[in-house]
């Protein structure tokens, strides 16, 4: 039979369940570390101290921050038992110390509260948890340990204030509390069977500490804080937090800056730049405000809307940058101010250079030698040095603007360079005066025109092959002017043709047609070099006015041939050159008469 009645339900929580699968939400074993550093910080310690003995495997922290009054407090989930200004500030979960119960096997705390000590399965199965009561002494304590043992033959005192102190041990008792556990103001906590290794144990503090705001040692050795606030860097508020400049800082150089940036928040790591790592000192430290800001549940190792956070944190740190950029171009000459180009254009503040007269080195480069196609390693450009206002608005230094020698071909490129002008190869502002002044051959082609020209060759390399056209010169004009070119090959990438001059017997127009990369992006020298010595020889052998000597030049070395040495031999090439025949001459030796070569066509 169906019911309509209607029925009420509620939300309910299987605790043991919940506690017993909580321990699978915590993203590492070592979160433990930063949540009892966190604590200590947060109760107000100088430092906190930190052992750990892996013959034992037993981590032991210390503070001397202002104690735990309430157990109860401490081990109830989601409950925190700060102050109201700490819950404001930081909004504490209440699950910190959780960490700890899954970490271990078994747990000590001493402070002003009492003492407890249990298996954490124990702690975690709902079992009832004993406090020991220990005693505070009202004078300023002088030594630490356990419970004294010694014996009253050992005590010292009374002092004015009915305070004893054991010889031995150095542990305070009042009169009333003979006997009883003392506590000295710092709050101890033992973690036996410590789940983490030594290693994992001292790797995390050692990111841990980095950007924490007291001193943290670790088996006696205090750990580097390079971004604390007491590391001696400057530090700037700023609407996101504190945050400190790489490059901007006292003894630092604003060349050396950067944009990676290292984000912490309530003192630990918790973002940091993707990709390549330059090291601890080469970053942004950003603090954020923890009232704004905050971490995921129950780790604290993620912020919550990251990426939307880390857009604020980068317009924040530009902005800081900008106007750090901004005071010192009122104190740098022009040319100071230059060297920082790398900077500016970091910054995305190119601007700022529209109104110096002077051009940044790197900005401009000069072709160093005859230009060629680069495929994956450019070697045509050299940075040039800085180039004033006046040098270019004079005529002094002419600026081309030139696209990819791969892409557009040689003749822009050869033209540039025996005009000896200056390449735009890095950026500037769209606003920038020098724009007003570059000859830019990517709106306008080149004109080529060959002089006297005498004939054509087909030639036929490894890599590359067209017709050659060898002449007395070739002109390149663009706009106005032309120049002419008498002893350097070119390569007409449109119409597939090599330009010899008579000035150039060399091989080496063959790179303006090829890089010699093959697909893989691997150089391949030796392809090079044969098709270089193929061109050459086929320069000689179509420049040389006497057939015979053209033939000896192009010849081979025969060293490795003894039979042939000292004979004479007949050679007969047909109508496109190929040899035909090879015939050794028997009338008359090569002992009796220099060596020549016989011809037939």
């Amino acid at each position: 039979m169906t019911t309509t009645e209607k029925s009420e339900t509620t939300l309910k929580v299987n605790q043991g369940n919940l506690v017993k699968n909580l321990r699978f939400s915590f993203t590492n074993g070592t979160t433990v570390l930063g949540e009892l550093m966190q604590n200590a910080r947060r109760a107000g310690a100088t430092k906190v101290e930190i052992d750990f003995a892996p013959e034992t495997k037993t981590l032991v922290v210390r503070d001397d921050g202002c104690g735990i009054d309430c157990y109860q407090t401490l081990l109830t989930i989601a409950e925190s038992g700060w102050d109201a200004e700490v819950v404001e500030q930081e909004h504490p979960f209440g699950l910190g110390f959780l960490s700890a119960l899954f970490a271990c096997e078994h747990l000590e705390v001493e402070s002003k509260g009492g003492l407890i000590a249990m298996p954490t399965e124990d702690i975690l199965s709902f079992k009832p948890v004993t406090v020991t009561p220990v005693v505070r002494c009202p004078a300023e304590p002088r030594f630490e340990g356990d419970v004294c043992g010694c014996g009253p033959t050992n005590l010292n005192g009374p002092d004015g204030e009915g305070v004893y102190d054991c010889l031995d041990c150095g542990i305070f008792f009042t009169a009333e509390s003979m006997g009883n556990r003392y506590w000295g103001g710092t709050t101890t906590i033992r973690l036996g069977g410590f789940k983490p290794d030594a290693s994992q144990v001292a790797s995390c503090l050692s990111e841990l500490a980095k950007g924490f705001p007291i001193p943290v040692i670790f088996n006696g050795q205090a750990l580097h804080r390079p971004w604390a606030f007491d590391s001696g860097k400057a530090f700037i508020d700023t609407r996101i937090g504190k945050v400190h400049l790489k490059g901007f800082g006292p003894g630092e150089s604003w060349t050396d800056s950067v944009q990676e940036l290292q984000i912490c928040l309530q003192g630990l790591p918790i973002y940091r730049t993707k990709g390549y790592w330059r090291g601890d000192s080469m970053v942004n430290i950003v603090h954020l405000d923890s009232r704004q800001f905050h971490a995921r549940l129950p780790d604290r190792d993620k912020l919550i809307d990251e990426e939307d956070v880390v857009k604020q944190v980068k317009s924040v740190v530009q902005k800081e940058a900008i106007a750090k950029i901004n005071a010192l171009k009122d104190t740098l000459s022009p040319a100071e101010f230059a060297e920082g180009y790398e900077t500016l254009k970091l910054w995305d503040c190119l601007a700022l250079l529209n109104d110096v007269p002077v051009i940044p080195k790197g900005v401009l480069a000069y072709i160093q030698h005859y230009p060629i196609k680069e495929g994956c390693s450019p070697v045509n450009l050299e940075p040039a040095g800085l180039v004033t206002r006046e040098d270019v608005e004079t005529g002094k230094v002419t600026v081309a603007e030139l696209e990819d020698i791969d892409e557009t071909g040689a003749a822009p490129w050869m033209y540039t360079w025996h005009k000896d002008m200056r390449v735009y190869d890095n950026p500037l502002d769209k606003g920038h005066w020098l724009f007003q002044h570059l000859v830019d051959f990517t709106r306008q082609e080149v004109q080529v025109e060959i002089v006297g020209e005498t004939h054509r060759a087909y030639f036929n390399g490894q890599w590359v092959c067209g017709d050659a056209a060898f002449c007395e010169k070739y002109r390149l004009t663009f706009a106005d002017e032309s120049l002419e070119i008498e002893g350097d090959s070119m390569y007409l990438e449109d119409r597939g043709l090599f330009v010899v001059p008579k000035g150039d017997a060399s091989g080496g127009v063959v790179r303006q047609a090829s890089s010699y990369f093959d697909e893989y992006d691997n150089f391949n020298e030796s392809v090079k070099d044969e098709d270089e010595w193929a061109f050459q020889k086929f320069v000689i052998a179509n420049t040389s006015p006497d057939p015979a000597k053209a033939i000896q030049r192009l010849l081979p070395s025969f060293a490795g041939c003894p039979k042939v040495f000292g004979k004479r031999f007949t050679l007969a090439l047909d109508a496109n050159g190929r040899v035909v025949s090879v015939e050794e001459s028997v009338e008359e030796s090569a002992d009796d008469k220099p060596a020549g070569h016989g011809l037939e066509g």
